[in-house]
């Protein structure tokens, strides 16, 4: 079926794209308003804004190319603050008229219509289960971290890890098998930051179509690319000197002739702070066959009794701890290229990163074929 899902679609060049959303939410009070906000080729953000008059609204536009945009209601009618949180819909702004049906939220709307907002349809519906299955994974690793139970946290771990990677496997497949298709290309825009460069991410974006990787997303991949690329399997790790927790200065290089895991986290991180056991695992298992860790905090200015305190609750005084306390802008996380926690960086002996993102029985796994 997947295979199928595109072949009418034929882009043989994007040209300009006039949509109408027409929508409909059959419970409506009469005193919603719903707001797209979408980004044009530039990267400006465009917005509007319609009022539910019947329980219909309705949006009309023209984009250059096919352009992901966002839904989002406000039932009492005010403007919206924390957009994140928001009832809110994903559609994709195409020709033609894109219907958004529903009862009382447009969370819960069926978007039909258009062909790339029927595919998003179809692989949210394969998808859902997957997703269902994280969420509920994670309320379980939650649980068991706040419970501290450590070997429920990493059977959790693990089995989180295995559906990943089944997500993972879906959204792959259908990259390979719809190169034409702008669905491909946002779809691998959410792997371009974690995953392999030269052995994913280059090969599944230069399959695609030409008029595809020429649309605004597909150029911002393409400088992504040789962005991430910099810290990509196979390259020299980029070198940085930081503080450590007592307020010494201590550089990357000072570790070179080992085995270093460079750790970005950050004491408010909850998926960091549930994977620090398995990295506590990994460095007892490890420290005296040529092994370390080096953490690399982005906790926030003022911030380090939060970041000291973390420490020493989750046993990571063992090894070297970093942090500017910058936040995001930590400088060794723009080196390289964190723009999202947790992440890491194995580095070789002779300083080239030979693995990044690897966690729980992974990260074990590798230790043990590089060191063992």
């Amino acid at each position: 079926m997947m295979a199928s899902l595109l072949v009418l679609l034929p882009f043989a060049g994007f040209t300009q794209q006039k949509f109408t959303i027409e929508g409909r939410l059959t419970s409506s009070k009469g005193q919603e308003k719903v707001y797209m906000n979408y980004r044009d080729t530039t990267g400006g953000v465009i917005s509007d804004s319609a009022e539910l008059q019947g329980g219909q609204f309705q949006f009309k536009g023209e984009v250059p190319e096919p352009i992901d945009a966002v839904l989002l209601l406000s039932h009492d009618g005010k403007p919206l603050r924390g957009a994140r949180s928001a009832d809110r819909i994903f559609v994709l702004l195409e020709n033609g008229r894109i219907r958004v049906a529903g009862t009382d939220s447009l969370a819960t709307t069926k978007v039909s219509g258009t062909p790339l907002n029927d595919d998003y349809t179809v692989l949210s519906k394969i998808k859902a289960p997957l997703e269902a299955k994280l969420a509920e994974l994670r309320k379980t690793r939650e649980a068991a971290q706040a419970s501290g139970d450590t070997a429920a946290l990493v059977a959790g771990q693990a089995e989180s890890a295995r559906t990943s990677e089944v997500f993972k496997a879906a959204d792959m497949d259908y990259i390979k098998k719809h190169p034409h298709s702008y669905m491909s290309l946002l779809i691998l825009n959410a792997y371009v930051s974690g995953e392999p460069i030269g052995t994913v991410i280059r090969p599944a974006f230069q399959s695609m179509d030409v008029p595809v990787r020429d649309t605004r997303l597909g150029k911002k991949i393409a400088v992504d690319i040789l962005r991430y690329g910099l810290v990509d399997v196979g390259v020299m790790a980029p070198a940085f000197m930081q503080t450590d927790t007592s307020g010494a200065t201590v550089a990357l290089s000072s570790f070179k002739g080992k085995y270093v895991l460079v750790d970005f986290w950050a004491s408010w991180c909850k998926p960091c702070r549930a994977e620090n056991p398995n990295v506590v695992k990994a460095f007892e298992t490890f420290k005296d066959k040529n092994f370390t860790v080096v953490g690399v905090s982005l906790d926030y200015p003022g911030a380090k009794a939060q970041w000291l305190k973390a420490i020493a609750d989750d046993h990571l005084q063992q090894w070297t701890q970093l942090s500017d306390l910058k936040g995001g802008s930590n400088e060794a996380a723009l080196l390289y290229n964190v723009s999202s926690i947790p992440q890491n960086f194995l580095i070789a002996p002779d300083g080239k990163i030979i693995a990044k993102n690897i966690r729980g029985e992974e990260l074990n796994k590798k230790l043990v074929e590089l060191l063992n």
